[in-house]
């Protein structure tokens, strides 16, 4: 991940990808930390515009979290917002608005029930952390605003 994060994509290719076959080899196929490389491997292909192998491998991811973690959780929310990032990156509106109005609902119930027993700056620290996925929401709705506004009302109630 540090050599993503440093532009180094082939690198992170490199290692994320070995990281995944090993994981793949001594994992149950469904192991959240197989599924945690899948997805931080889909992104380095997100951010190269490798759209068709970004989008195996986190529908790869996204089942994985949904069958061992559930639809609501929020590493499941993650694949949701980056697959919705490389539909609209892609031009297909119609699913990036679906999957990252399911991001949204995931991740705001998640800092919904988390903030009530943390102290304030443990709830800064998980706002913070969710606040990618609501970016996702608005990038991928950006022409649309009633969507986002539907996901912001499905969230507050």
């Amino acid at each position: 991940i540090l050599y993503r994060d440093m532009g180094q994509y082939a690198k992170a290719e490199e290692y994320l990808g070995r990281a995944v076959k090993v994981f793949e080899d001594r994992l149950p196929p469904d192991h959240p930390v197989t599924a945690r490389s899948l997805n931080a491997l889909a992104h380095v292909h997100r951010l190269k515009r490798e759209y068709p192998r970004a989008e195996e491998l986190y529908c790869r991811a996204i089942a994985a979290r949904e069958k061992v973690l559930g639809p609501a959780h929020p590493d499941t929310a993650k694949s949701y917002g980056g697959l919705a990032g490389v539909y609209a990156a892609a031009g297909k509106a119609g699913p990036a608005k679906e999957l990252a109005g399911k991001a949204f609902v995931a991740t705001a119930d998640h800092l919904d029930r988390s903030a009530a027993g943390l102290s304030e700056l443990s709830q800064l620290a998980q706002a913070d952390r969710g606040r990618w996925v609501f970016d996702t929401v608005l990038q991928a709705t950006a022409d649309d605003p009633e969507t986002a506004y539907a996901a912001v009302l499905r969230w507050s109630g």
